[in-house]
């Protein structure tokens, strides 16, 4: 399954680097990261076993990017 490496955030199409520090400023709060292909929301996972990514909050099926 590909694993996504960008998001929309703010009408913008964002890098997973931009929203690790992005995460990082928004502490107790989640910011709205959504999904390039189906527009859900997806979390930004930084790391480096998997490598850093976006999963979806809820799978989605129709999602090609979603597991």
């Amino acid at each position: 399954m590909p694993k996504s490496i960008t998001c929309r955030f703010d009408g913008e199409i964002i890098s997973i680097n931009l929203a690790v520090a992005i995460n990082k400023e928004y502490k107790n709060k989640r910011p709205d990261f959504r999904c390039v292909e189906c527009g859900e929301p997806v979390r930004a996972h930084d790391g480096i076993v998997p490598s850093p990514h976006f999963e979806h909050l809820k799978r989605n099926e129709k999602c090609g990017l979603s597991d």
